[in-house]
């Protein structure tokens, strides 16, 4: 389907009335578009606007609207945009960036239209079928922030960095999990695309014996970290 473009005159209206929104011309939309961008932010980024009083994000909104040249004002552009603006803005403190940046992986995650279907269950030992993957779950997300992320929240302790996986299950729900070293290499080794053959990814573990290796796999399969399946490109 060909879209046409708008006539250059209704353009140019949209273009005059969008400016006279953001230096406040129009105070009616003005104030409902500032008052909208705040809920998105609070709504969004619950532990990010625990740390700032109501005058501080509506200063924040007000120079978003007046600076941020968006282009969708759809509720998750919104956001998406947000964080855009607040990362090329110089914040006090980087750590708040990061629980900001944070925030929008566990909103991104929680609305990626990839599916996500319940764990098949595997043989025994799956390394002797010759068709069996591994893939990463598609809307995993792996992040290094500084603080260490509880049921009640992300708590910041001591400045120190801390690794986790990101991902939806398939009820829906928002897992996240620690990542030490050795899971981190072990996710690393498979493309996030195309997978990789279960034998092969086997062999490359050399330091591991073969049953911790099917133990680790077994278990992030039914947690849904990662994807074991006899189908290839999926």
């Amino acid at each position: 389907m060909t879209v046409m473009p708008p006539p250059t005159s209704f353009a140019l209206n949209i273009q005059a009335f969008t400016h006279n929104i953001r230096v406040h011309q129009r105070q009616h939309y003005s104030d409902f578009t500032r008052q909208h961008i705040i809920n998105v932010i609070q709504q969004t980024f619950p532990h990010f606007s625990r740390h700032h009083n109501l005058e501080t994000l509506t200063q924040y909104a007000d120079t978003f609207v007046r600076q941020h040249h968006a282009v969708d004002p759809e509720f998750h552009q919104i956001a998406t945009e947000f964080v855009r603006f607040m990362q090329g803005n110089s914040i006090k403190n980087p750590a708040l960036l990061s629980l900001l940046e944070y925030e929008w992986v566990l909103f991104t995650v929680s609305i990626l239209p990839s599916p996500i279907f319940g764990p098949n269950t595997l043989p025994v030992n799956p390394t002797l079928c010759d068709n069996y993957y591994i893939y990463l779950n598609p809307t995993l997300y792996c992040i290094e922030v500084p603080f260490i992320v509880t049921q009640d929240g992300p708590v910041f302790v001591n400045n120190s960095s801390h690794h986790y996986a990101i991902f939806r299950h398939f009820t829906h729900a928002v897992h996240y999990k620690p990542l030490n070293p050795q899971e981190r290499y072990f996710i690393q080794k498979i493309p996030e695309t195309d997978g990789i053959a279960l034998k092969k990814w086997i062999e490359i573990m050399t330091f591991l014996t073969h049953d911790d290796l099917l133990a680790w796999l077994f278990t992030q399969h039914q947690e849904q970290l990662i994807i074991i399946d006899q189908e290839k490109n999926r």
